[in-house]
This record gives structure tokens, C-alpha cells and sequence, in this order.
């Protein structure tokens, strides 16, 4: 069943491809590609033992530092409101002596996933920066799979990767 799933979103993403970028891979690629993106995924989804009765578990504490001169970052988080059906999204940019300069908080459609949360989130901050007449700016958040999707230079295959490969292209159309 789960090969079945990742065939068809395959097949989704590889129209999706042909129709906004002309890019093509051979329909025979399509179950090799899926089957290695559910083994990916399940790679990358191992279920962590439990961390019941464990006393003492303590996340370290991010340090924010401020932005090199004449540049600005761009924060962003998103959060998960179950009793509300919805997600939020907030962004917050500040200059090089970290004040302020700009922030947004709204609420969007409650996705499947907390990393398309995440995802859209950042995707919100681009596009905000980018309204504003922003730049340079870095990029940053708390989700590391998020941000590293960002980073690299191929499209990725995840459940958010659309929304990434979008908010990428904005950039550099608009630079």
C-alpha cells in the first residue's frame, strides 16, 4: 500500500515537473524513484524510544544572534492549533542591531504535517521580506529539515517540497 501511495504521488510530482519546469524523467523511472523515496523516508522516520520517566531531558537553549551590517534576518516558527483546525505562521525580521523592523502572524488551513508547517511558514517569510523590499536577508528557523531543503540545490521529493521549490523560485526571479 505504501509503494502504491508513493507511485502515484511520483507520477503527481513527475506531471507537475513537465507542466511548470519542461523537465522529464522516463516514466520507467517512476516506481525506482518511488520506492527509493518511501526508503528515504522511512530512513529518515525512525520512531525515537520513548522518553517517558526520563528525568532531566532538557533542550539547549538557542542563542539568536544578530545579522552582519547593512543585512537583516528573518525569523520564522510555525505552530499547530488542533482545537482550532487551523496553523499558524509567524515571521519576524530584525536589522544587524536586532531590532524589529518588521513582524506577521497569520493563520492558514491546518495541514497534515508539522514540517508543512514549517515549510509554509518560511515560504511566508520570503514572500513577506520580499513585499517589503527586504534584502539582503538570512534565512532562519527552528526546523532543520525545512532549512536544509532550502539549502540544497535539487528539488526535493518530500510531502513540503513544492511549497520550497515555489518560495525558491520567487527568489530568484525577483533578485
Amino acid at each position: 500500500m505504501e509503494l502504491m501511495v508513493m507511485v502515484v504521488w511520483t507520477l503527481w510530482y513527475r506531471r507537475n515537473q513537465i507542466k511548470t519546469r519542461h523537465l522529464d524523467f522516463p516514466t520507467s523511472q517512476v516506481v525506482p524513484q518511488a520506492s527509493q523515496t518511501l526508503s528515504d523516508f522511512k530512513l529518515h522516520n525512525i520512531s525515537l524510544p520513548s522518553l517517558q520517566g526520563v528525568v532531566g531531558h532538557v533542550r539547549a537553549q538557542a542563542q539568536w544572534s544578530p545579522p552582519p551590517m547593512d543585512c537583516f534576518k528573518v525569523n520564522f516558527d510555525g505552530a499547530i492549533f488542533l482545537e482550532l483546525g487551523k496553523a499558524g505562521l509567524g515571521v519576524v525580521i530584525r536589522n544587524w542591531q536586532g531590532n524589529v523592523m518588521a513582524s506577521l502572524s497569520e493563520q492558514a488551513p491546518l495541514p497534515i504535517s508539522p514540517d508543512i508547517v514549517e515549510a509554509m511558514a518560511a515560504a511566508r517569510e520570503i514572500s513577506f521580506a520580499q513585499e517589503l523590499g527586504i534584502r539582503p536577508f538570512i534565512l532562519e528557523g527552528d526546523s532543520d529539515v525545512v532549512i536544509k531543503t532550502f539549502m540544497a540545490t535539487e528539488d526535493s521529493l518530500s510531502s513540503f517540497g513544492h511549497i520550497i521549490s515555489l518560495a525558491k523560485s520567487t527568489l530568484t526571479t525577483n533578485e
